[in-house]
């Protein structure tokens, strides 16, 4: 993780921040203080922690899921359109989905995961097919 690091890394490091209930300005502290105490690596500068700052808060300003529950869908949901009861299955499906949106939070509305849904539907067909042959 550096200054370079997309926004599908910072997603993925706020998910991860969120389940241990770390707040990311915690984990930005422990980072300034691992590169401060590298001697070849030297201080940062005030606008560097900044810029370091500023990209978290950009992440976290669009909104994206940081965990199941911000879906744009719940279990609900998946338990009507795939017509099953309250299984492991839905908390399967939802994962999935969530690691999708991590990767693009523009997946995150209920058209756009129905579609996923439904495509997930299909690769699980299609795989039972060839298990049969």
């Amino acid at each position: 993780f550096g200054l370079g690091s997309t926004e599908k890394v910072i997603r993925r490091l706020l998910v991860k921040f969120e389940k241990l209930g770390i707040p990311f300005e915690d984990f930005l502290e422990l980072r300034y203080a691992d590169h401060e105490s590298n001697r070849l690596h030297g201080r940062y500068e005030q606008y560097e922690k900044d810029m370091f700052k500023g990209k978290f808060r950009n992440v976290i300003d669009k909104q994206a899921a940081f965990k199941i529950s911000d879906l744009a869908i719940n279990g609900k949901d998946v338990m009507e359109y795939f017509k099953i009861g309250p299984s492991k299955a839905v908390g399967l499906v939802l994962n999935r989905l969530f690691e999708k949106v991590i990767d693009d939070p523009m997946l995150n509305s209920k058209t756009e995961l129905y579609q996923l849904m439904f495509e997930l539907n299909l690769e699980v067909f299609n795989r039972k097919l060839k298990l049969k042959k």
